[in-house]
């Protein structure tokens, strides 16, 4: 059995440095991914290169399943983003959804991979943060308070756009 040796924690504090961190973590994903995003701000989200590697978790089998929450969505419906046209073309994969009210002072964004791998920044409007690749107790905490939330929230029907 090839057993992963945790890394350290990789910390940033500049939208590129988290940008790196993030597509780290996004390129080891095989099938399953939680985003927690005040906005999906695009100098994180709304990048091609990001896009690729969602598109190819979102492509890589049955079990595939990216799942999106998003505090604020009026950000998505003023603007072109990249993240929310391939969420249209892959709706079956990439499930968005409006954080409900009770959630929406939340101030942190994180992405979790595969149950184990962890992008965690505190605070929404600030891109310090940290990240691990291996960090399954952690993603779990995330995973279950992003379900608790998941479950309450629903899809803005302004997002929607038929092909």
């Amino acid at each position: 059995m090839n057993q992963q040796i945790p890394p350290e924690s990789i910390t940033f504090s500049t939208s590129k440095e988290a940008f790196s961190a993030m597509m780290q973590i996004v390129q080891e994903a095989k099938y399953q991914l939680e985003i927690f995003s005040h906005h999906l701000d695009p100098k994180l989200f709304d990048r091609q290169e990001l896009c690729d590697q969602l598109s190819r978790v979102a492509r890589s089998g049955r079990r595939a399943q990216i799942h999106i929450l998003v505090q604020d969505t009026n950000f998505l419906c003023d603007n072109d983003h990249r993240l929310l046209h391939l969420q249209r073309r892959l709706n079956s994969y990439i499930q968005l959804k409006h954080v409900h009210k009770d959630y929406r002072d939340m101030n942190q964004n994180f992405v979790i991979t595969d149950q184990q791998g962890l992008v965690y920044l505190e605070q929404a409007n600030r891109y310090e943060g940290m990240c691990e690749a291996y960090a399954p107790a952690k993603a779990r905490e995330l995973r279950q308070l992003f379900e608790q939330i998941w479950q309450r929230s629903e899809v803005d029907t302004r997002l929607r756009q038929l092909f």
